[in-house]
């Protein structure tokens, strides 16, 4: 075996110290060493005589004591190249004396400008323009802000004319109209929740006060009868019957209602009611409502001055 081929077994580059041939046979030792492959007979095989040129190879350096590498011979450096020669410089173009001056002439300073001498006032054109201005003030001021004339002068007296002034007409005053009568197939107060939901169909929702709602419109409940409503909308209609007709054609005669009247004359003369609440025993009609008491008599209404209804005081 020669000392190439023991620095290649062991990994080495040519010429390395004793101390590198050393700790490369100690690794080589470790990697193929018999042990570590005693479950591989074929690589146990392998690594007995791998581990043998290992130990071959480093008796080699050994007895060759490590011989250091020759440096390889420095070849002399080459000549550097000739510098190249200058190319000849170039003649300068021949300038004319006219050219200079033009040159000259253009780079010496200009003189200052003078100064512009300011323009004149046209006073004909300010006396015009301040006409117009105090024109357009005189107009604004005389059309505008000045007061309105009437749209009819009064004429003047005439006393063979006569009084030609029209007579103020008169304003019809306004008749109470009759309330409305009921939709036949409304329901009616004290109706049963099966009535109810024959005519409207089931509600789309119902609390635990008893009330039904359909649309924005809602119908109270006491006892599984009808005790009060609110329409705002189309989606129920109601009514309430007279009970005591003779009651209701006196109101009628009468053509209004005061403190201690029956139901049946406020039904009578105002027709049913847009909203009752049951709990505070009013019956709404509009913004106004009439108060009734236990026996449903008229207690009171609001406003005082009624607001639409046909109320009168004692």
């Amino acid at each position: 075996m020669d000392l190439e081929e023991a620095y290649r077994i062991l990994e080495l580059e040519p010429g390395a110290d004793e101390a590198a041939a050393r700790d490369a046979k100690k690794t080589l030792a470790k990697v193929w060493h018999p042990d570590r492959h005693a479950n591989d007979p074929e690589l146990q095989k392998k690594a007995v005589k791998k581990l043998g040129d290992v130990n071959e190879a480093f008796k080699v350096l050994r007895d060759a004591k490590f011989p250091p590498r020759k440096p390889a011979a420095r070849s002399a450096p080459a000549a550097a190249p000739a510098p190249a020669a200058a190319p000849p410089p170039k003649p300068r173009p021949k300038v004319s004396d006219a050219e200079m001056a033009a040159k000259l002439a253009s780079l010496a300073p200009k003189p200052p400008e003078p100064p512009k001498a300011p323009r004149r006032v046209r006073w004909w054109l300010l006396a015009i323009v301040a006409a117009l201005l105090g024109g357009g003030a005189y107009i604004a001021v005389t059309r505008l802000g000045g007061a309105k004339k009437p749209e009819h002068e009064p004429r003047p007296h005439d006393p063979w004319a006569g009084d030609r002034t029209p007579p103020p007409k008169e304003i019809p005053k306004e008749t109470p109209k009759e309330p409305n009568e009921p939709a036949a197939d409304a329901i009616a107060l004290g109706a049963t929740e099966a009535e109810v939901r024959d005519a409207f169909g089931e509600p789309r929702h119902k609390d635990v006060f008893g009330e039904w709602r359909y649309g924005r419109s809602s119908i109270q409940f006491e006892d599984g009868r009808v005790v009060g409503w609110a329409v705002r909308d189309d989606s129920i209609r109601m009514r309430v019957d007279v009970r005591d007709p003779a009651a209701a054609l006196r109101a009628r005669a009468a053509g209004t209602f005061t403190i201690g009247a029956a139901i049946d004359e406020v039904v009578a003369l105002q027709g049913t009611p847009d909203r009752i609440d049951a709990a505070f025993r009013h019956w709404y009609y509009g913004r106004a409502h009439v108060e009734l008491d236990e026996q449903d008599r008229v207690s009171g209404w609001w406003p005082p001055s009624g607001d639409g209804l046909r109320v009168r005081r004692r």
